[in-house]
């Protein structure tokens, strides 16, 4: 990738974070649960677990991706997988149902378990490795703050959505859906098109085909 400027860092950030958010899966169907079972304080404590898992994702992402720096062609590929994901990633989101807690079976009663699950989950290996990792070393080519910005757009977005369906559901006692649901959802599938069209293009360019 080519490096990023502070405001398209946020901007990517935002957009993965937010599509991130709001996808169903183990995390969010947690945050639902343990609303359901404990109320709002601890689903808004679940919501924040990634910033106390994500740490050495981003770190392991990183020292990938400078130790490919001397090899183009890796880096290429890196583009690509990152294209294939975020592609697989909006289809995903765009003919995904609303979050239901049913999913779930039995939820964790700890932060802990929580945490275990999203260092567990692969969809989070596979987002930091693939498209984290480079879009922070983008970051890091363009300015020390791009990085910054790109993590706070990214864990803002990816927390703060959670937190907010946290509130709905302690507030309704039930998931927060409704005909906006999927409208947002084909939005983020686009936004992350986009994205991935990005990641193609630089892949491509470096592989000089």
């Amino acid at each position: 990738m080519e490096p990023l400027a502070i405001p398209a860092a946020l901007g990517i950030g935002m957009t993965l974070g937010l599509s991130g958010g709001l996808a169903p899966g183990p995390m969010t169907a947690l945050v639902i649960a343990q609303t359901l079972r404990f109320g709002f304080k601890e689903g808004r404590t679940i919501a924040f677990a990634p910033l106390m898992t994500d740490a050495p994702l981003m770190a392991g992402s990183l020292w990938m991706v400078a130790s490919a720096q001397s090899h183009p062609q890796v880096l290429s590929v890196i583009a690509l997988l990152g294209a294939a994901v975020l592609f697989w990633l909006a289809w995903d989101i765009a003919r995904a149902a609303p979050p239901s807690v049913v999913d779930v079976g039995e939820a964790p009663q700890s932060v802990r378990k929580a945490i275990l699950t999203n260092l567990l989950n692969p969809h989070a290996w596979l987002f930091w490795f693939a498209i984290g990792g480079p879009t922070l070393a983008a970051a890091l080519a363009g300015s020390w703050a791009a990085p910054v910005a790109f993590c706070v757009g990214f864990f803002g977005c990816l927390c703060g959505v959670k937190v907010v369906l946290a509130w709905g559901v302690a507030r309704t006692g039930d998931v927060i859906v409704g005909r906006w649901w999927q409208p947002v959802m084909r939005l983020l599938g686009v936004a992350l098109v986009v994205l991935a069209v990005l990641l193609v293009r630089d892949g491509v360019q470096g592989l000089g085909l």
